[in-house]
């Protein structure tokens, strides 16, 4: 893995452990900025190393697992977090949890030393799988990387980055407001809240693991990356939209957090494969700067929906624009990616 993921991670570990010397809103605030930027990084650096390490029509699954372990730990990290506090104060659990964050780093240098064509840990065989599954492996010349400019100019790229630009406030949105409207519209106090809020990341999880299974299960059966990309996330959009006004329509909560659950799994359905698209359509280091391109865009229209909702004061309403996004972010991709597969200049 590059030295610039190691470098994310290190930021992300030291601004959580840093956060511990926090005296005020505005130092607090520097270390939580700080803490974005090292979070950043991960998320296109898994994607280039899924392209690395898997033949194309694994490479969806491995980035479901990869969303799927993001989604466990949001229900894991509460639980532990809150058992830290209690046992030890605010400041020894920002510290305990960055220092994780450093550890982490340790393992990760010694099993990722080098890629799968100089790995010296797996076989031929292995290998020989690997790269033989790799579409981008049949290209002449090495990918050493474009530059943002190059890959704005081209139309197919703008399929990852208009895709989460639409997609991604659907996540944080529910994120956000899930707690809030659980609590106005059931009237549910902050216990049951707490106790009820990690449902829908099981449903995350399980989308994860199964939008990445479908379309590498779509590609085995035959079916060319186009077909199996484009097909596992309208059927992720498919979920998402019914979900949402199920959710909406519901009059209890229990009802409500189930089709939550459907929501973001229909989400995480789409999204794996939307992730993915980068190492379909590039090798080298241009993966990871499209999926980082695409991961701006989402954080960007985020900001602007969440701006947006602070002037909605009807739930319904809000809800029902975030179902508009998904054929929004749907017609975007399908609108000026083509057909997925490797751009060759």
């Amino acid at each position: 893995m590059p030295e610039r993921f190691l470098l994310e991670r290190a930021r992300l570990g030291a601004a959580d452990a840093l956060a511990s010397l926090s005296r005020g809103i505005f130092s607090l605030t520097f270390f939580r900025m700080m803490l974005g930027l090292g979070e950043a990084g991960p998320w296109p650096g898994t994607t280039k190393s899924n392209a690395e390490w898997f033949p194309q029509k694994e490479r969806a699954f491995a980035q479901g697992l990869f969303g799927a372990a993001a989604s466990i730990g949001s229900i894991l990290a509460p639980i532990i977090i809150l058992m830290l506090f209690i046992a030890f104060g605010w400041k020894l659990t920002f510290i305990v949890v960055g220092g994780l964050g450093l550890i982490w780093l340790i393992p990760w240098l010694i099993i990722n030393k080098e890629g799968p064509k100089k790995h010296p840990w797996i076989t031929e065989e292995e290998r020989t799988y690997i790269l033989s599954g790799q579409p981008e492996q049949e290209l002449k010349t090495e990918d050493k990387g474009k530059s943002w400019g190059e890959l704005l100019r081209v139309k197919k790229n703008w399929s990852v980055i208009l895709g989460r630009f639409f997609l991604d406030p659907i996540w944080w949105m529910f994120v956000t407001f899930l707690p809030l409207y659980l609590a106005d519209v059931f009237h549910l106090n902050i216990k049951e809240v707490a106790f009820s809020a990690w449902v829908p990341y099981v449903g995350a999880a399980l989308g994860s693991i199964a939008g990445g299974w479908y379309s590498g299960w779509l590609i085995n059966r035959g079916h060319t990356v186009n077909y199996a990309r484009k097909a596992a996330m309208l059927l992720g959009g498919i979920i998402i939209i019914p979900s949402i006004l199920a959710a909406i329509m519901s009059t209890t909560a229990p009802v409500a957090i189930v089709f939550m659950a459907l929501v973001l799994g229909g989400f995480q359905f789409f999204m794996t494969n939307l992730q993915t698209i980068p190492s379909d359509l590039h090798s080298g280091k241009s993966v990871g700067s499209l999926a980082g391109l695409g991961g701006a865009s989402a954080v960007l229209g985020t900001i602007l929906a969440i701006l947006f909702a602070s002037y909605i004061t009807n739930w319904i309403l809000l809800f029902s624009l975030l179902g508009a996004l998904v054929p929004l972010s749907l017609c975007s991709i399908f609108l000026t990616v083509g057909e997925i597969k490797q751009i060759k200049k």
